[in-house]
C-alpha cells in the first residue's frame, strides 16, 4: 500500500494475515493500520514452530508489530475475543529487513473456488 490504509480482517485465517504482509513486505507496510486478530496470540499458540512453515510474514511479524488490544465487551466472550489494532513502525520495519531475508517465500494462493470475505 503506498498511501497511508485502514483494513479490518477480523477473525480472519492466518494465511489472509500472511498474504497482507507478503503483499506489502518492506517500507510500505508502515502504511498500514489493521484490526484483526492479535499476532502475538498466534506467536504464543505456536506449537511445534509450525508457524514459521505456513505463514513465516505473520511469523517474522510478531517481533515488531505494535499491537493495541481491544476489550472485549461481547457476550459470549469467544466472540472476537482477540482483537487488536496492530501498526508497522517503519524504523522497526528496516530492523527485520537488514536482519532477515524472506526470499524464496510467497504467499498462499486461494483456489477460485476460495471467495470469502472477511
Amino acid at each position: 500500500m503506498t498511501t497511508r490504509s485502514a483494513l479490518a480482517f477480523p477473525g480472519a485465517q492466518t494465511r489472509r494475515y500472511n498474504n497482507l504482509l507478503w503483499a506489502n513486505w518492506g517500507s510500505q507496510l508502515a502504511n498500514i493500520l489493521l484490526l484483526g486478530n492479535q499476532f502475538g496470540g498466534y506467536g504464543l499458540r505456536d506449537i511445534g514452530g509450525r508457524l514459521r512453515a505456513s505463514a513465516a510474514y505473520v511469523h517474522a511479524a510478531v517481533d515488531f508489530v505494535v499491537e493495541h488490544p481491544i476489550v472485549n465487551c461481547y457476550v459470549p466472550e469467544v466472540v472476537f475475543n482477540d482483537l487488536a489494532y496492530h501498526c508497522f513502525p517503519a524504523a522497526a520495519m528496516a530492523q527485520v529487513l537488514a536482519a532477515q531475508h524472506m526470499g524464496g517465500c510467497e504467499a498462499e494462493l486461494y483456489p477460485p473456488s476460495s471467495s470469502s470475505i472477511a
